[in-house]
């Protein structure tokens, strides 16, 4: 259980920058804190479609769904 606190707290340090640079964008705090935890489910997502090959079912390619995602981020900023 230790391990995975420190685990937990090692992620969420490394996801603040994106959210302290989003609410310098001007997003407040908590739509900042919601588009950093999507864009890490979107992250995470991608990359689990990609590596286990899942991601042909939908003849997509992860770079360019995490590309359109983020054009849709940088719009709504």
């Amino acid at each position: 259980m230790q391990e995975s606190r420190r685990l937990n707290r090692r992620l969420a340090d490394s996801l603040t920058g994106m959210q302290t640079d989003m609410q310098a964008l001007g997003l407040p705090e908590a739509d900042a804190l919601r588009e950093t935890t999507a864009l890490f489910a979107h992250a995470t997502g991608v990359l689990l479609l990609v590596h286990t090959g899942r991601i042909r079912m939908f003849g997509q390619q992860g770079p360019a769904l995490f590309d359109t995602y983020l054009d849709g981020l940088i719009a709504r900023i």
